[in-house]
């Protein structure tokens, strides 16, 4: 009965170790992966901060903004000059190009494909949604 209790003590502080090595090698790779967003947004002043809000609060590290607006149209920095200023959003001027989408993600894709682990391209319209147990 004593072995079996060594063996039972053992068993739980080898799991205890385990568990605590899974912990440190998932923090530590979430802080090595880098994420970005990539989008193009024409005349969405109204909501642009709403969508840069949510996605700071699902802690991706970048955003790059494809500014389609026309030449004389609202600035996005108006807008967002906190998180340019934090270097958060990078804004890019694609200003009075005619359906420039591809040519955008293209030009951030090949840009950034180094920098970041994960880029995703998004409408400013468009939210990722997670659900968890």
């Amino acid at each position: 009965m004593v072995y079996l209790k060594k063996y039972i003590f053992l068993f739980f502080k080898i799991n205890i170790l385990f568990f605590f090595v899974l912990i440190c090698i998932i923090f530590l790779n979430e802080n090595k992966t880098k994420t970005a967003i990539c989008l193009i947004a024409k005349q969405e002043n109204r909501y642009i901060k709403e969508f840069v809000n949510y996605y700071k609060k699902l802690r991706i590290n970048k955003i790059f903004l494809y500014d389609n607006n026309d030449f004389d149209g609202e600035h996005f920095e108006d807008i967002l000059s906190k998180y340019i200023k934090y270097n958060f959003v990078e804004i890019i001027n694609y200003r009075g190009k005619y359906k420039p989408q591809i040519q955008a993600y293209n030009h951030c894709y090949i840009n950034n494909n180094k920098d970041y682990n994960w880029i995703a391209f998004y409408d400013a319209d468009e939210y990722l949604y997670t659900t968890f147990p």
